[in-house]
This record gives structure tokens, sequence and C-alpha cells, in this order.
């Protein structure tokens, strides 16, 4: 199965096409031009300390990614990720109701009607998009769990990103993070 995905791949790259993967396998992501949905979070199978973005560690400056689909039951969490991982935002939307997709094959897709969390679409991107010109096709160099629920991400250049999941206002090396918000220190 493998060979013959990578014999796609081949025949693609060689025809010049870009090629977007969601959540892309490493022996695929040679050939992608951006991943969609990439992985943030553990599974959940397995018992872990803390979490790591390792994916993002691994592949971030090398090749453009998305986080996963912003829904608005997990928007707020999602949101927290992509800033921490660096990712871009990507969002799931119908005109319709999502209750359409009902006992459909895309009924997963609940909570996607536009006109319920297009505003909070808007406030995220400009919350965030200023963050995002300065780390975009950077490396991550570090990343570290500072204390219970506040973590630091740093990239190329010195830039770090403090994200705080928890319900408390946290201050980390001179930095005042919000409750279930972030903040960005640029320099040494």
């Amino acid at each position: 199965m493998q060979q013959s995905v990578l014999r796609i791949l081949d025949t693609y790259k060689a025809a010049g096409l870009e090629i977007m993967l969601e959540q892309a396998n490493a022996y695929a992501v040679p050939y992608a031009s951006k991943i969609i949905n990439a992985p943030s979070s553990c599974s959940g199978y397995d018992m872990f300390d803390e979490e790591i973005p390792f994916y993002q560690i691994v592949f971030h400056g090398i090749v453009p990614m998305t986080s996963a689909p912003m829904l608005q039951s997990d928007s707020r969490v999602n949101f927290l990720k992509t800033v921490e991982t660096g990712s871009e935002l990507l969002y799931a939307g119908i005109h319709n109701h999502s209750s359409v997709l009902t006992d459909t094959r895309f009924d997963h897709l609940y909570s996607t009607t536009v006109s319920f969390w297009l505003e909070d679409a808007e406030e995220q991107y400009i919350q965030y998009h200023p963050i995002l010109e300065k780390i975009y096709g950077m490396q991550i160099v570090a990343h570290e769990t500072l204390r219970d629920y506040v973590t630091q991400t740093t990239f190329e250049g010195g830039i770090r990103v403090y994200v705080n999941y928890g319900d408390q206002a946290v201050t980390v090396n001179k930095m005042t993070v919000p409750p279930m918000g972030f903040a960005i220190a640029e320099g040494e």
C-alpha cells in the first residue's frame, strides 16, 4: 500500500502539481505543499504525563500546516493549540444548518454552520495573524511546559509564544498570560 501511494505522489510531484495532504505520514510529508488538520494532541489511547507537539516540532518551517478545523464545541482549546504550535487556522463551514448532515458520512461536522462561528473566526484571525506573520516558516527550536497548563514554544530568532490553558492569569518570564489565552515575547 505505501509503495502504491509513493508512486502516485511521485507522479504528481513529477507533473509539477502542488499536493495538499491531511495528517500526512512521515513518508508522505516530503511531497506535501501543505498539510491540513495536522495532529496537535495525543490520541488519548495511551497515558502520558504531558503532550508534546512533536509533529509540529519536526515539520514546522519545512512545510506549511494547519490545525484541526475549528468546531464550535472545542474552538478555544483548538485555537490555543494552533497558537502553541504555530499552525495556520482552519475552519470547516457550510451555509445551511449543520443538521442537514445528520446521518450522513459527514455528521461529524457538527457546529459547522458558518453563521454560528463567523464572528469568532474573525476575532481569532485578528488576534493571531500578527503572531503568525512573525513565526510563519520558522522552525520550532524548543517547546516546554513551564507549569501546569502553561507552555512555551520558541521559534527561530528567539520568538517565544506562551499559552495558558488554565482558568487563572499566570506570570512567567515577566510575561502575564491571560487565562485561556496567550502572549508573545520577541528577542533573547
